[in-house]
């Protein structure tokens, strides 16, 4: 999900949100945007290169995951990959090495 329409979800979410002005909504709006973007520039994503995210497949305490419906090319990585998983610190090499990750962007 796009962090404009991750913004606009909490936005509608907010009781009374859509009642309000226009100028208010934009108010509110820009400042959901700045927190979300400012959350993301902190996450760190991984992708799983020999399987999908499950129960042991990855260090622990990942913020959130998502597997593919099967393994996909990934020309970000030049590697195909079950999943992706984020986490809200980075990885070390050694977790990389041992989950068979590879990080988005590297």
């Amino acid at each position: 999900m796009d962090i404009r329409t991750k913004a606009l979800n909490q936005c509608y979410a907010m009781e009374g949100y859509k009642d309000l002005p226009l100028e208010e909504k934009n108010r509110i709006y820009d400042a959901v945007k700045a927190i979300i973007e400012e959350k993301e520039k902190a996450m760190h994503t991984y992708y799983m290169i020999l399987r999908p995210v499950g129960i042991g497949s990855q260090p622990k305490g990942f913020i959130e995951f998502e597997n593919f419906d099967r393994r996909t090319y990934v020309p970000e990585i030049n590697h195909a990959a079950w999943g992706m998983v984020t986490y809200d610190r980075q990885l070390t090499e050694k977790e990389m090495r041992d989950y068979d990750m590879i990080e988005k962007g590297a």
